[in-house]
């Protein structure tokens, strides 16, 4: 699926688990979302063309809408760069103070 150039993956993180109990999938056809799965903190979003234009839909505000809590997206090539960067030990993590 992410050898797809139609479609962008991406990961919303959630600032806590979700208000409202979740049913996947959900979407929102105008924006060209699909929230196709997830767990406590985090959902997986497919985006696609919007109908009208060449603009992708972003995630963001569709999932807190759905959820009821505050989140941040990424996309999903950014997640695999800094696990890959975590793995290899190139990538220093440190909690926040």
């Amino acid at each position: 699926m992410t050898a797809d150039r139609a479609l962008k993956l991406y990961v919303v993180f959630l600032f806590a688990p979700a208000r409202v109990k979740v049913r996947f999938p959900f979407t929102n056809v105008k924006e060209g979302l699909a929230a196709i799965g997830g767990r406590k903190t985090e959902v997986f979003v497919v985006s696609r063309r919007k109908p009208r234009g060449m603009m992708y839909g972003f995630p963001n505000a569709f999932v807190e809408d759905a959820v009821g809590v505050p989140a941040t997206s990424r996309n999903w090539s950014t997640v695999a760069k800094i696990v890959a960067r975590c793995a290899s030990g190139k990538l220093e993590v440190r909690s926040a103070k």
